[in-house]
Protein backbone atom coordinates (compact mmCIF):
# COMPACT_ATOMS: atom_id res chain seq x y z
CA UNK A 1 0.00 0.00 0.00
CA UNK A 2 1.31 3.87 -0.57
CA UNK A 3 1.94 3.97 3.36
CA UNK A 4 4.53 1.74 2.82
CA UNK A 5 6.33 3.42 1.20
CA UNK A 6 8.34 1.24 -1.01
CA UNK A 7 8.71 3.98 -3.60
CA UNK A 8 10.90 5.88 -1.31
CA UNK A 9 13.06 2.91 -0.76
CA UNK A 10 13.65 2.39 -4.85
CA UNK A 11 14.55 5.73 -4.98
CA UNK A 12 16.91 5.49 -2.09
CA UNK A 13 18.26 2.19 -4.06
CA UNK A 14 18.59 4.32 -6.92
CA UNK A 15 20.68 6.48 -5.24
CA UNK A 16 22.88 4.14 -3.54
CA UNK A 17 23.64 1.66 -6.76
CA UNK A 18 25.79 4.90 -7.86
CA UNK A 19 28.03 3.93 -5.04
CA UNK A 20 27.42 -0.02 -4.78
CA UNK A 21 26.59 -1.28 -7.83
CA UNK A 22 25.59 -4.92 -6.88
CA UNK A 23 23.16 -3.83 -3.81
CA UNK A 24 20.56 -5.69 -3.55
CA UNK A 25 17.09 -4.98 -2.12
CA UNK A 26 14.49 -7.88 -1.76
CA UNK A 27 10.98 -6.50 -1.44
CA UNK A 28 8.33 -8.84 0.90
CA UNK A 29 4.35 -9.03 0.29
CA UNK A 30 2.08 -7.85 -2.22
CA UNK A 31 -0.55 -4.50 -2.29
CA UNK A 32 -2.52 -2.99 -4.82
CA UNK A 33 0.97 -0.99 -5.76
CA UNK A 34 2.97 -4.03 -6.62
CA UNK A 35 2.80 -3.45 -10.80
CA UNK A 36 3.11 0.00 -10.24
CA UNK A 37 6.42 -0.25 -8.38
CA UNK A 38 7.36 -3.11 -10.40
CA UNK A 39 7.54 -0.50 -13.22
CA UNK A 40 8.90 2.02 -11.10
CA UNK A 41 12.12 -0.16 -10.54
CA UNK A 42 11.66 -1.10 -14.47
CA UNK A 43 12.07 2.60 -15.63
CA UNK A 44 15.20 3.31 -12.81
CA UNK A 45 16.71 0.08 -14.34
CA UNK A 46 16.79 -1.24 -11.20
CA UNK A 47 15.76 -4.61 -11.62
CA UNK A 48 18.59 -6.06 -11.83
CA UNK A 49 19.42 -4.98 -7.97
CA UNK A 50 15.74 -5.15 -6.67
CA UNK A 51 13.25 -8.12 -6.56
CA UNK A 52 9.68 -8.44 -5.88
CA UNK A 53 8.75 -11.59 -3.88
CA UNK A 54 4.82 -11.19 -2.71
CA UNK A 55 3.73 -13.30 0.09
CA UNK A 56 5.87 -16.09 1.30
CA UNK A 57 5.85 -18.37 4.13
CA UNK A 58 7.66 -17.19 7.27
CA UNK A 59 10.82 -19.34 7.30
CA UNK A 60 11.73 -18.38 3.78
CA UNK A 61 11.25 -15.02 5.17
CA UNK A 62 13.41 -15.21 8.62
CA UNK A 63 15.71 -16.81 6.23
CA UNK A 64 15.57 -13.85 4.03
CA UNK A 65 16.29 -11.10 6.65
CA UNK A 66 18.59 -13.52 8.29
CA UNK A 67 21.20 -12.95 4.91
CA UNK A 68 20.59 -9.55 4.69
CA UNK A 69 22.71 -6.77 6.26
CA UNK A 70 19.52 -4.88 7.84
CA UNK A 71 15.57 -4.25 7.23
CA UNK A 72 14.27 -1.45 5.76
CA UNK A 73 10.67 -0.24 7.10
CA UNK A 74 10.01 2.83 5.32
CA UNK A 75 6.25 2.97 6.39
CA UNK A 76 4.52 6.06 7.35
CA UNK A 77 1.62 4.31 8.81
CA UNK A 78 3.06 0.70 10.91
CA UNK A 79 1.34 -0.98 14.04
CA UNK A 80 3.33 -2.37 16.89
CA UNK A 81 5.93 -3.84 14.03
CA UNK A 82 6.37 -7.42 15.08
CA UNK A 83 9.16 -7.44 11.63
CA UNK A 84 11.26 -5.49 13.79
CA UNK A 85 11.78 -7.65 16.62
CA UNK A 86 11.60 -10.49 14.48
CA UNK A 87 14.75 -8.90 12.43
CA UNK A 88 16.36 -8.07 16.08
CA UNK A 89 16.07 -11.47 16.81
CA UNK A 90 18.10 -12.38 13.26
CA UNK A 91 20.56 -9.91 14.27
CA UNK A 92 19.48 -7.38 11.87
CA UNK A 93 19.82 -3.77 12.52
CA UNK A 94 16.51 -1.66 11.22
CA UNK A 95 16.01 1.10 9.33
CA UNK A 96 12.59 3.11 9.82
CA UNK A 97 11.44 6.59 9.47
CA UNK A 98 9.77 9.17 11.28
CA UNK A 99 6.15 9.29 11.78
CA UNK A 100 3.74 9.89 14.67
CA UNK A 101 1.87 6.69 12.61
CA UNK A 102 4.84 4.68 12.65
CA UNK A 103 4.71 3.03 16.46
CA UNK A 104 7.33 0.81 15.18
CA UNK A 105 10.12 3.44 15.00
CA UNK A 106 10.18 3.68 18.54
CA UNK A 107 11.00 -0.06 18.57
CA UNK A 108 14.38 1.08 16.94
CA UNK A 109 17.10 2.91 19.20
CA UNK A 110 20.48 4.29 18.27
CA UNK A 111 21.94 1.63 18.79
CA UNK A 112 19.76 -1.36 16.88
CA UNK A 113 19.30 1.12 13.67
CA UNK A 114 18.16 4.13 12.35
CA UNK A 115 15.03 6.40 12.70
CA UNK A 116 15.29 9.05 9.73
CA UNK A 117 13.07 11.14 7.76
CA UNK A 118 10.75 9.19 5.22
CA UNK A 119 13.04 10.86 2.80
CA UNK A 120 15.25 8.94 0.17
CA UNK A 121 18.08 10.76 0.68
CA UNK A 122 18.33 9.95 4.08
CA UNK A 123 17.22 6.12 4.10
CA UNK A 124 19.88 5.68 1.21
CA UNK A 125 22.82 7.73 3.75
CA UNK A 126 21.06 5.28 6.65
CA UNK A 127 21.73 2.45 4.45
CA UNK A 128 25.16 3.07 2.97
CA UNK A 129 25.92 3.87 6.96
CA UNK A 130 24.90 0.09 8.04
CA UNK A 131 26.44 -1.76 4.53
CA UNK A 132 29.73 0.45 4.43
CA UNK A 133 30.75 -0.21 8.36
CA UNK A 134 31.12 -3.34 9.44
CA UNK A 135 32.24 -2.67 12.90
CA UNK A 136 29.41 -0.76 13.54
CA UNK A 137 27.46 -3.21 11.95
CA UNK A 138 28.32 -6.01 14.10
CA UNK A 139 27.73 -3.51 17.78
CA UNK A 140 24.53 -2.90 16.22
CA UNK A 141 23.89 -6.52 15.54
CA UNK A 142 25.00 -7.14 18.80
CA UNK A 143 22.60 -4.25 20.09
CA UNK A 144 19.69 -5.77 17.78
CA UNK A 145 19.87 -8.88 19.49
CA UNK A 146 19.86 -7.72 22.96
CA UNK A 147 16.74 -5.87 21.99
CA UNK A 148 15.06 -8.62 20.90
CA UNK A 149 15.35 -10.59 24.65
CA UNK A 150 13.19 -8.05 25.88
CA UNK A 151 10.20 -9.44 23.71
CA UNK A 152 11.25 -13.19 24.28
CA UNK A 153 7.75 -15.02 24.67
CA UNK A 154 8.32 -16.28 27.85
CA UNK A 155 9.57 -13.43 29.64
CA UNK A 156 6.63 -11.48 28.50
CA UNK A 157 4.17 -14.30 29.63
CA UNK A 158 5.73 -14.28 33.24
CA UNK A 159 5.59 -10.52 33.29
CA UNK A 160 1.92 -10.31 32.21
CA UNK A 161 1.00 -13.40 34.57
CA UNK A 162 2.54 -11.39 37.85
CA UNK A 163 0.49 -8.30 36.80
CA UNK A 164 -2.55 -9.86 36.61
CA UNK A 165 -1.72 -11.44 40.13
CA UNK A 166 -0.99 -8.18 41.36
CA UNK A 167 -4.19 -6.86 40.21
CA UNK A 168 -6.18 -9.87 41.76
Amino acid sequence: IKEKNVDMLLQAVNRLRKIVPDIKCHVIGDGPERERLIGLAGEHGLLDNVKFFGFREYDEIIARMKSSKSLVLPSSREGFGMVVIEAFACGIPVITVKNQRNAASMLVSEGTGFVVDPDAKELSGAIRTIIADNVLHKKMSSAALDASRAYDWDKMVSELTQLYEELI
